[in-house]
């Protein structure tokens, strides 16, 4: 995040519907053997809704940073609720974004992407570009390859990244929620509900 307060709130407003429009997505895809066509075009139309919507965040955002100066900028803020992590060493983690498939350790707020992950070939709009980057670069050091499904990527070797959030946007090639998306392995809990059920239980 940065100390423009505005800037923050339009990355986690990305962050959320990306999050959602993926779950359409997911369920578009469950239906498509047993659902009616109605069914899976209703769903697959609202997550491509989001996705244009959106786009239309990431312009007003970029129209926010281009109106306003640094210092105007740096003077809104946005309390961001800390993701307070267990005293546990490394938690297994697994993600769905398409036919990306995914599994990472999380090590006390870092996430490690595992070999043999898949990640989406696409980037799309709301991809911020220090992601981006970092896509291109693991490509050209081998820490990706190339994948036999044209639309995806392979993890070649442990990529590490500093959140859950920066981890799911390599994963997806979009603007998501990483707390909301992971999965603790195990037990059919999002890394955020994970955590608050250890606060909870740490605090009896």
């Amino acid at each position: 995040m940065t100390d423009d307060g505005v800037q923050t709130a339009f990355v986690l407003i990305l962050e959320e519907l990306g999050s959602v429009a993926n779950d359409y997505m997911r369920e578009a895809k469950r239906i498509a053997e047993t659902g009616t066509f109605k069914e899976l075009k209703a769903l697959s139309s609202k997550g491509e809704a989001l996705e244009d919507f959106q786009l239309k965040v990431c312009a007003l955002r970029d129209e926010w940073v281009g109106s306003f100066d640094e210092v105007t900028r740096g003077k809104t803020y946005y309390d961001v609720p800390i993701l307070e992590t267990p005293d546990i060493n490394v938690v297994a983690l697994h993600v769905v974004y398409g036919d990306a498939s995914a599994k990472a350790e999380y090590i006390k707020g870092k996430v490690r992407l595992l070999p043999g992950s898949t990640i989406r070939k696409e980037s799309k709009g709301s991809l911020n570009e220090a992601t981006r980057k970092r896509k291109t670069n693991a490509l050209y050091t081998g820490d990706l390859k190339e994948s036999s499904n044209p639309e995806l990527l392979v993890v070649n070797t442990p990529i590490v990244f500093d959140s859950p959030s920066g981890a799911a946007y390599f994963v997806a090639g979009c603007s998501v929620s990483g707390p909301r998306d992971w999965e603790v392995v195990g037990h059919n809990l999002s890394l955020n509900g994970w955590i608050l059920q250890q606060r909870v239980q740490n605090t009896h």
